[in-house]
């Protein structure tokens, strides 16, 4: 049977099965399933609690605030663009792609290198700025980190590259601490969030702001 008479919810699960099979799909994040796409290159689909309450609403901030983090974070951000697109169910979604990093998530201990101790100590003052200004922070540990800190010891949203201990930010997250949510109960995941961050930060590296 050709591909052109397969429903085409039945071609997108056949793809993640594909994907899955290949080892195409590198991560689960808190928000996005994660896939290389070639060796330099990985894409993301949004997957997560704030997509599936609201899917135009969250495109649309995803899209704001990766133009506030360009703004904020260009010397750190990794390479990364986001196509809006409809989802094969007709519903609003995005394709975000992004410069795969060849390194390894943030560890306290990668602090005891100077560069990286430099840099570590700009990206949080920039993201003090940020907080004044917009009243968002940046989302350092992602999402299991948070939820599970007890067991994951490591900054999941910032990437130490290999060759050139060059820090970057590798993820579209961003906490929203002001009260303009469009669910309460995104409201209270982004005040949880914003509470446990502070606090790991301060374990991590000191009595720093978010």
């Amino acid at each position: 049977m050709q591909d052109t008479f397969l429903p085409e919810a039945l071609l997108f699960f056949r793809a993640i099965l594909y994907n899955i099979l290949m080892s195409k799909i590198i991560g689960f994040g808190g928000e996005n399933i994660v896939s290389k796409l070639n060796n330099d290159t990985v894409t993301k689909i949004p997957f997560g609690i704030r997509y599936f309450i609201n899917p135009l609403a969250t495109t649309n901030e995803i899209i704001a605030d990766l133009k506030v983090l360009q703004v904020f974070f260009k010397k750190y951000l990794a390479p990364t663009k986001i196509v809006p697109r409809k989802n094969i169910f007709g519903i609003q979604s995005y394709t975000l792609t992004q410069e795969y990093i060849k390194g390894a998530p943030l560890k306290k201990s990668y602090l005891d290198n100077k560069d990286v101790k430099q840099q570590f100590l700009e990206i949080m003052k920039i993201n003090e700025t940020m907080l004044k200004s917009e009243n968002k922070s940046y989302e350092f540990f992602g999402a299991w980190t948070l939820t599970f800190s007890h067991i994951v010891k490591k900054m999941a949203n910032i990437m130490v590259e290999r060759e050139t201990n060059r820090l970057y930010i590798i993820d579209i997250g961003v906490l929203y601490l002001g009260e303009n949510y469009h669910s309460k109960l995104l409201g209270f995941i982004y005040k949880w969030a914003g509470r446990k961050q502070e606090k790991l930060l301060e374990g991590f590296w000191g009595s720093l702001p978010l």
